[in-house]
């Protein structure tokens, strides 16, 4: 599982998904209301989530952010999350995930 960072009009997202998928940036701008959506710089995910990219938890972010889980995710018993390092994960259930992360469910990926 990933923990990826958007900027959606100016504010920080973090979406969940499963590793072989990928991020329908179209997907996640319409999912979101937001009129652009795009890829945080390494700097950006850093500044709103306090972690460095590869390492980015799922929630226990730096400032608020909303947090996306792609609705796929939900098919696995079980993911493995980044624990704030690129070399540091846990174990958990997806229905857990969405529930700690306070996450939205949406259609994100391609």
């Amino acid at each position: 599982m990933k923990s990826l960072v958007f900027i959606a009009d100016d504010r920080p997202v973090v979406v969940l998904c499963s590793g072989e998928d990928r991020v329908d940036e179209q997907r996640l701008r319409v999912a979101l209301g937001a009129s652009v959506a795009r890829r945080a710089t390494a700097d950006e995910a850093k500044a709103a989530t306090g972690f460095p990219i590869g390492g980015v938890a799922p929630f226990a972010h730096a400032r608020p952010c909303r947090v996306i889980a792609d609705a796929r995710l939900l098919g696995h018993a079980q993911v493995w999350a980044a624990a704030g390092l690129p070399d540091a994960v846990f174990p958990i259930a997806p229905a857990a995930l969405v529930a700690l992360a306070g996450a939205d469910v949406a259609e994100v990926a391609a």
